[in-house]
């Protein structure tokens, strides 16, 4: 009955896309999927969570511990390995979109909004709302995988499949240790960010003529090198921080066992 809710939820959303889109065109008005996409997550979210009470935050180990610095430092770096890791995308499309030259500080501002607006609704709505939902009936791990796979397909990119549930994996298991839903959010706004702002600005400024690279673009030696260690270094760095974070998951455990 879970897996059935989730999935109801899901095309909820989707079928909510496909309508607002047609309505929308049908009215000749311009509007932007991903702010669109957002407004019907958000309208979910609350309607589910004042069907099954779902509690957002949830702390684990300590009732009067406040939002982790160890916790906030980790998911920083993990949101960094995931972007490095996202290059994976790059090798597996082998196509760039560079931005339309409309000006640097326009693009930027526009991306860091939706950028951040992205991270929280989507956190909420597949941490929050379809992990805790899952939480319900399952253990932890396949809570965390479902909630990943509906995040991967989310997407509706064939090209991001790997990246995206890697990134949803990432953040199921951290929400989850921390009992923080800011936790995720960090992990998933310092991703977007790095790697819908950063690097496009990064190729504005470095020679982007307001083109869009088509399939036959050909990738020299030295960019595909590139490329592959970006995603050694994403691996290298999730996986030391999945470490790290471990080791201190054991150091809470022990103290509480203590405490007892």
């Amino acid at each position: 009955m879970i897996i059935l809710k989730c999935m109801g939820i899901f095309l909820s959303w989707f079928l909510g896309m496909q309508i607002a889109g047609l309505v929308l065109n049908s009215l000749q008005i311009q509007y932007s999927a991903i702010l669109t996409s957002q407004i019907i997550m958000l309208f979910l979210i609350f309607f589910v969570k004042k069907k099954s009470e779902i509690i957002w935050n949830k702390t684990i180990w300590n009732e009067k511990e406040k939002i982790n610095v160890i916790y906030i430092t980790g998911a920083v770096f993990t949101g960094i390995g995931t972007a490095f890791f996202n290059q994976i995308s790059v090798l597996m499309s082998m196509n760039i979109k560079i931005p339309e030259k409309t000006g640097g500080a326009e693009i930027t501002l526009s991306y860091v909004l939706l950028t951040l607006m992205a991270a929280i609704v989507e956190e909420f709505f597949y941490r929050g709302t379809i992990m805790n939902l899952c939480m319900s009936r399952f253990k932890a791990g396949i809570a965390i995988f479902i909630s990943s796979l509906f995040f991967c397909i989310g997407h509706l990119s064939p090209v991001m499949f790997l990246h995206t549930f890697v990134c949803g994996i990432l953040c199921g298991y951290y929400y989850y240790y921390s009992g923080r839903i800011m936790i995720p959010v960090i992990i998933h706004f310092i991703n977007n960010l790095i790697w819908g702002c950063i690097i496009p600005v990064f190729l504005y400024f470095t020679g982007g003529d307001g083109s869009t690279v088509d399939n036959s673009y050909s990738f020299s030696e030295r960019e595909i090198t590139i490329t592959v260690m970006s995603v050694i270094i994403g691996i290298m760095i999730i996986t030391i921080t999945a470490i790290w974070m471990k080791k201190y998951n054991r150091k809470l455990l022990n103290q509480k066992g203590e405490e007892e």
